[in-house]
């Protein structure tokens, strides 16, 4: 029991990453930005904003903050509700 209960909160957990990368990845489209362009501003590689966006990558704060301020939009657009 103990088994399922984790992989069911890792399962969440992940479920997470994957909703806010294909928030910024939304939002990188809307504003006609490439992964490559994105990565340049944010100053990371266009591998890893890749992986972001498919929610295979942890994700900070701090990076979150980079990427609205890259976007030129609020930070809260990319924090899903939970409803």
């Amino acid at each position: 029991m103990i088994s399922y209960t984790v992989q069911i909160l890792c399962h969440v957990k992940m479920n997470i990453y994957v909703k806010i990368g294909s928030l910024i990845m939304k939002a990188r489209r809307d504003r006609g930005l490439s992964q490559e362009d994105l990565a340049f501003s944010c100053g990371v590689s266009q591998a890893w904003i890749n992986k972001v966006e498919l929610g295979k990558s942890k994700i900070s704060i701090e990076f979150l903050y980079r990427v609205s301020n890259s976007l030129n939009c609020d930070v809260s657009i990319f924090l899903p509700s939970e409803k």
